[in-house]
């Protein structure tokens, strides 16, 4: 009866306890309360409650509901509430899994390593990486050497290959080699000449990223004073202070399209 006068149950039962009526604990003649009054279905209600109390829903559920963003006809059950996606969906490289057990059983790691590192970094892609070890970490450093690769900058060398491990470029079983590969060619180019991000960030006066959301804010900041680009850039650009992987193709044998 409490429910269906929006009342809640709990408090009608203390209003009566106390010596209450039915009557007043219901609040039955009580005048239009303050609050934010709505409009809904031609008809005017001056509050949460009165609405609750027409479509027959405890206000207190309606006010939850409505918090949480419900559309009104479903908070209002007037439409059976949609299902969410399963907000434990996780994507790696494009396939979606369901939980943390189901990736880990794909990369062949412990699951309860790996919900530490998700927990710690937020990215499930770093948390399978072959190479987490050199890849992750909380916040960016301020020595990375940016790398340019296939109209793609990333944040430095280990960004990189770990982005073509995601895409399979890179695999377990040749992973040892190509690292090799990888190593050897940025060496030949002296990478150790090339500006870091502190460096590049002090001087084209670009606030220092601290992770990947401000990385691509950045790279567009960068553009700008480069290029005089007034755009977000969906394809980057290669800069002469910035190392160029693009020629490491040849030697990992990959085919452009795959990429």
């Amino acid at each position: 009866m409490a429910r269906h006068y929006g009342i809640c149950p709990k408090t009608f039962r203390q209003r009566l306890r106390h010596g209450v009526s039915v009557k007043d604990s219901l609040k039955l003649e009580r005048p239009p309360q303050k609050g934010f009054g709505c409009f809904y279905q031609g008809k005017v209600f001056h509050n949460i409650s009165e609405l609750a109390l027409e479509y027959g829903v405890s206000s207190d559920a309606l006010k939850s509901r409505l918090k949480a963003n419900w559309p009104l006809d479903e908070a209002l059950e007037l439409r059976q509430r949609k299902k969410k996606n399963d907000s434990r969906s996780l994507f790696v490289d494009g396939v979606k899994y369901r939980s943390i057990k189901e990736v880990s059983s794909k990369y062949r790691l412990d699951p309860c390593v790996v919900k530490r590192r998700f927990l710690l970094h937020g990215s499930i892609s770093a948390a399978v990486s072959p190479i987490y070890d050199m890849y992750a970490t909380p916040l960016f450093l301020a020595t990375y050497i940016p790398v340019f690769f296939n109209r793609k900058i990333f944040p430095s060398v280990c960004h990189f290959i770990n982005d073509l491990i995601n895409k399979g470029v890179v695999t377990e079983h040749s992973l040892e080699s190509d690292l090799g590969i990888i190593n050897r060619f940025v060496r030949e180019l002296n990478i150790d000449q090339y500006p870091n991000l502190s460096e590049i960030s002090r001087i084209y006066s670009i606030p220092a990223p601290t992770k990947q959301t401000n990385f691509n804010k950045f790279v567009d900041d960068l553009h700008r004073n480069v290029f005089g680009y007034e755009f977000d850039m969906l394809f980057h650009s290669p800069m002469g202070f910035i190392l160029n992987c693009d020629a490491v193709i040849e030697r990992l044998h990959i085919k452009t399209k795959r990429m």
